[in-house]
């Protein structure tokens, strides 16, 4: 039997996971800063939002796990679920075996049941390696899709891997009545062509978003003098920008970016605890833009007298 189920979204597939596998009142654990959708899938369905915050190291510019609050976390008695993100959005974040190994076997002690979303896994920079969930904890739930690779999120195409034969009938039961039978036919097909035709495409294209990701660091650290930080990603076209030195505040760093940059950035402060002051910048376009963009806020900076 197969371990694949299909579905229309990542955060949908969730909502069926959060049905199937735990009741209202129950807490589910996410880690933050977290991309947005994935704390209100918990809440609509009745779920209490339980939070291991990630540690940014500001002397190295990475993230990292706070495993002695993970630990303590998983511990609770009304927790029954881990939606773990791999790689990570928005810190773009690409977790080693030793951390996911270490993650299972906490989990596995304390019997909570792992949601793996790894929708950015086919977009992993040279120099890092996905390790799938399934192939670390054969009873978790993984949630995969080509639509951020490959662009189409508009076909509304994901899919569920859960190797262990009741998580999947519990699964398939629940995912019945919400109402999903048949996957997207034409999706299908786009998804198969994709993953069978589309391996050359997406390498170059992974170069490009890095020449991409080279010039906003290189910008910030030469014209703007380090008054943004990049996290560097390890994974997806995402930047993770540390905003902590222009100190504003959220609604100022919104209103600089968007009123007087004329670019629109998504508010670190969206992401939950561990985003403030920060801004998320999309540089999956041509490079062109991205200069423009950047052009825009050295412009910014200077004509406000921040930037000397």
């Amino acid at each position: 039997m197969t371990q694949i189920m299909f579905e229309t979204f990542n955060t949908p597939a969730m909502y069926v996971a959060i049905q199937a596998f735990t009741h209202p009142g129950d807490k589910i654990l996410i880690q933050t800063p977290a991309y947005y959708p994935i704390p209100s899938s918990i809440a609509i369905n009745g779920r209490r939002v339980l939070e291991n915050q990630l540690v940014f190291d500001k002397e190295n510019n990475l993230y990292k796990i706070d495993f002695e609050d993970l630990e303590k976390k998983l511990k609770d008695p009304c927790l029954k679920m881990f939606i773990f993100v791999n790689p990570h959005n928005p810190v773009g974040k690409v977790w080693l075996p030793k951390e996911i190994e270490k993650i299972v076997n906490l989990c596995e002690r304390e019997g909570v049941l792992m949601v793996s979303d790894e929708i950015w896994a086919d977009h992993v920079f040279p120099g890092h390696q996905h390790i799938p969930m399934g192939k670390m904890n054969p009873n978790s739930i993984t949630i995969m899709a080509p639509t951020k690779t490959f662009n189409l999120a508009g076909l509304n195409t994901s899919y569920v891997i859960i190797p262990n034969e009741r998580l999947r009938r519990m699964f398939g039961t629940s995912l019945m009545r919400c109402g999903f039978f048949l996957p997207n036919q034409f999706a299908q097909i786009a998804m198969e062509s994709a993953y069978e035709t589309g391996w050359d495409w997406i390498q170059n294209l992974k170069l490009y978003h890095i020449d991409n990701i080279n010039y906003v660091n290189r910008f910030c650290n030469e014209n703007l003098k380090g008054l943004l930080k990049v996290v560097v990603p390890e994974a997806t076209y995402l930047i993770w920008i540390d905003c902590e030195r222009l100190k504003m505040t959220k609604q100022e760093l919104d209103d600089f970016f968007l009123l007087k940059c004329k670019i629109w950035l998504s508010s670190g402060e969206s992401y939950g605890n561990g985003g403030s002051g920060f801004a998320r910048l999309n540089i999956a376009c041509p490079k062109e833009r991205v200069i423009v963009a950047m052009d825009r806020i050295e412009a910014a900076l200077r004509k406000e007298n921040i930037l000397n």
